[in-house]
């Protein structure tokens, strides 16, 4: 297997959130994460290779907490690429997805590649 990651991180209030980089894979949020609070859903748009990403699963974490693989909870994305995750706490969040794709694009080196992307933020304590 080939394998490639791309990450993204909101750092602050004024993180261009909004800004598509171009990675093969990635989690593009549809509204602003600084301003998300627990018990609001955050949707997002998954692109692979600039294209909306159907039926790929968003996992949910927070990039700290050990989970079990069969515990980790998933938002599917629709036909549009678009996922809404709820928001439960305040604190770090750590969204991943993977996507396999087979035949690798060298299959004189592997049998299938590996895309994973990762976007972490940050939700605020309620005031």
């Amino acid at each position: 297997m080939w394998s490639v990651k791309f990450a993204k991180a909101l750092t602050g209030p004024d993180a261009p959130w909004q800004n598509v980089l171009g990675h093969d894979l990635e989690i593009v949020p549809l509204s602003d994460p600084d301003k998300v609070t627990p018990g609001q859903a955050l949707r997002l748009k998954v692109l692979f290779r600039g294209k909306p990403l159907s039926g790929a699963d968003i996992e949910r974490g927070d990039g700290v907490t050990p989970v079990p693989e069969k515990d980790i909870p998933r938002f599917a994305t629709d036909a549009d690429g678009i996922a809404s995750v709820p928001i439960v706490r305040a604190g770090p969040h750590l969204l991943v997805i993977d996507y396999k794709v087979t035949p690798s694009a060298t299959p004189d080196q592997a049998a299938s590649d590996l895309f994973n992307a990762t976007f972490w933020f940050s939700v605020a304590q309620a005031k």
